[in-house]
């Protein structure tokens, strides 16, 4: 991967819920997700601080 190439996308599956199920789980806990391909999309930032990222995994914790 070289410069400009990079990128904070992050794409998971859960075995124990779909895609559609865990977007709208999250969705419901105000956490803007996609589902694409099967798979959860997440579009971190850099404007994301540390507190959001927290907020979005234990809203995760709670839907899975």
């Amino acid at each position: 991967v070289g410069p400009g190439q990079r990128s904070g996308i992050l794409c998971f599956r859960d075995e124990r819920r779909t895609s559609a199920e865990i977007v709208a789980g999250l969705r419901e806990r105000g956490i803007v997700t996609a589902d694409r391909f099967d798979s959860v999309r997440l579009s971190p930032h850099f404007y994301n601080d540390a507190g959001e990222v927290e907020r979005m995994l234990e809203a995760l914790r709670q839907v899975l």
